[in-house]
């Protein structure tokens, strides 16, 4: 069982508030409420939303926790969620390769050591056990996506003369 010791000043979680509960579904589609650019929220599977408004917010059992977790499976500094842009990243901290168990599940796939993964909106994150779940939810970027965008580009520049030129018609 997994209980939240403390939470920072800037979350909305008050201490003791989490307790064992069921499986957090993914979403079935966004709240409808507005979060801002800057922000994200976090929505545990019982109890207040935690509002994230810093860039890099650290997850774990540890005193420089951003949201402090207990359990027999949460290191002191689990996980981090960091955000960039309008997209969210999840990195499982706990293990030194990817073949070592986090105790990090995004939509019930345990997360990779030290590997950056882009969140959806929606998405359900579990830290130590999967019975104790989170809902990331944001404002999910419009538009074409840079990743893409840089990608494709790339594959351009490497086409033959005949794909470039219909490419830039």
């Amino acid at each position: 069982m997994l209980t939240v010791l403390r939470s920072c000043a800037s979350c909305q979680l008050r201490p003791g508030q989490l307790h064992s509960a069921p499986i957090v579904q993914r979403a079935q589609a966004h709240s409808g409420r507005m979060i801002g650019s800057q922000a994200y929220t976090l929505q545990p599977s019982t109890g207040p939303r935690v509002s994230v408004n810093q860039a890099r917010y650290l997850i774990g059992s540890g005193t420089a926790a951003d949201l402090k977790l207990k359990g027999s499976n949460v290191a002191a500094e689990h996980a981090e969620l960091q955000q960039k842009g309008k997209q969210v990243f999840l990195k499982a901290l706990q293990g030194e390769s990817v073949f070592d168990r986090t105790y990090t599940w995004i939509d019930d796939t345990e997360a990779r050591a030290n590997v950056s993964y882009v969140l959806a909106s929606g998405s359900a994150l579990a830290f130590g056990e999967q019975q104790q779940a989170f809902v990331v939810e944001f404002e999910e970027p419009s538009g074409a996506n840079p990743l893409v965008e840089m990608m494709m580009k790339g594959m351009a520049a490497s086409a033959d003369e005949q794909v470039q030129k219909e490419l830039s018609q």
